[in-house]
């Protein structure tokens, strides 16, 4: 059993299977996703972790929280760049997957809020550089063994989300159960999983010397149409995130429901969700990339829009429909148009994408407490409804005749 389990060489039975279950593919998915289970032990908690376990006063989350991601940023674009020179992706792996280990191992142990910041912080950054990492060795291994790049993105993105469905939920359970140290515990268990099966079966994933970046590639111009599309990415999540933020509150405080409802919503989101991510692919080709990521924003403009004045749960769980179809289509196809547009800088694309969507994930939380103090908990669903439609002006920019003549792009959107 242990040897089927790990003895992934295509044989006869695997011919029949998908190609993200065979080979090299499928160590990849699953590395993939016990990184995001990983990921998934350490961040919901950790909030409370620094208020009820290192009595962390709550204005010093928004410390660690903004120290962690800025330190991150750094970390993330370095990374990309040492991809894109030609460093051994894997090797990369290997470095932030033992800080992602050590991260669990260290905050199991910590007592005091100063250890968290002057030594988790930074090493948890390290080990943030995995996400980035991982979607550049994807998209090498789909380069180069033949695959559809953006097929197997999506693939690959689905397993994560499918993780961070179920990993928060585990996390406060072990939390309850056993306490902080052992969910931490946990968490570099899982990780260090990933590490072993990166070390012993990965194969090294090192950029053509044709493909590599020089001087001139690094510091040269970036298209355009990568800035935009890093717009819309940023709009996006902004929206998505300020909806996660204030939906809870909307639920409970404004509406009187239970909060057992917000869970049924969220759930209802996810089931539609990974679906749309996993054929939005196959939509791109009928459609292009470019119609259907608009289409997907006029789906959440309406879904934003009903949300500042529905409040009937029954018409709430039927707007998730637009919701998931939204989400899946957005977040399964945008890592492969920025990775596209800068096809010779795959590792420093692969970063700004998972930069950008931090920045849009913190942005939204921080504007949905604004919004919904000066103007009321449903209120704030009006930031995300301005994003989505910054987002469209975007998009409506890109996919007009004089942007694409004045700016064409190697890749069909």
């Amino acid at each position: 059993m242990l040897y089927f389990f790990f003895d992934f060489q295509t044989s006869e039975v695997a011919i029949n299977r998908p190609a993200i279950f065979q080979g090299d593919s499928l160590i990849l998915f699953i590395v993939n996703v016990i990184t995001a289970m990983a990921y998934s032990f350490v961040l919901p908690i950790m909030s409370l972790f620094l208020i009820q376990n290192l009595n962390a006063p709550p204005a010093m989350i928004g410390f660690f929280t903004v120290t962690t991601a800025l330190l991150s940023l750094v970390t993330n674009q370095q990374a990309g760049k040492f991809v894109d020179a030609g460093t051994n992706a894997k090797t990369l792996l290997i470095i932030s997957l033992v800080a992602l280990v050590t991260t669990g191992l260290l905050f199991s142990i910590f007592t005091h809020f100063w250890q968290a910041v002057l030594i988790g912080a930074p090493i948890f950054a390290l080990g943030n550089t995995s996400i980035p990492i991982l979607l550049s060795m994807i998209r090498q291994h789909a380069d180069q063994s033949g695959l559809q790049s953006t097929k197997i993105n999506a693939q690959m993105r689905s397993g994560v989300s499918l993780m961070w469905i179920i990993g928060p939920a585990m996390s406060f359970s072990v939390v309850g159960w056993l306490g902080f140290s052992a969910t931490y515990l946990t968490a570099s268990t899982i990780a260090f999983i990933a590490l072993a099966l990166t070390f012993f079966r990965l194969p090294d994933y090192t950029r053509p010397v044709t493909q590599r970046t020089t001087k001139e590639t690094v510091h040269g111009p970036v298209p355009m149409r990568f800035w935009l599309y890093s717009g819309v990415i940023l709009f996006g999540n902004l929206a998505n995130a300020l909806y996660i933020t204030a939906m809870p509150l909307v639920i409970t405080e404004s509406l009187n429901m239970a909060e057992s409802w917000v869970g049924i919503l969220m759930g209802i989101t996810a089931a539609l969700e990974i679906p749309a991510m996993l054929m939005a692919p196959r939509w791109s080709e009928r459609f292009g990339r470019a119609r259907l990521v608009t289409f997907a924003f006029l789906l959440a403009i309406i879904f934003y829009g009903c949300l500042l004045w529905t409040q009937h749960i029954i018409l709430l769980m039927v707007l998730q429909l637009l919701n998931g179809l939204f989400f899946g289509i957005f977040v399964g196809l945008g890592i492969s148009i920025l990775q596209d547009e800068l096809p010779q800088r795959v590792g420093w694309a692969s970063a700004f994408h998972t930069n950008t969507m931090r920045i849009g994930s913190m942005a939204g939380s921080s504007t949905a407490g604004i919004l919904a103090q000066w103007f009321g908990f449903q209120q704030a669903f009006a930031g995300s409804l301005i994003s989505a439609l910054l987002a469209i002006v975007l998009l409506i920019i890109i996919r007009s005749k004089a942007f694409r003549h004045a700016y064409p792009s190697l890749s069909e959107t």
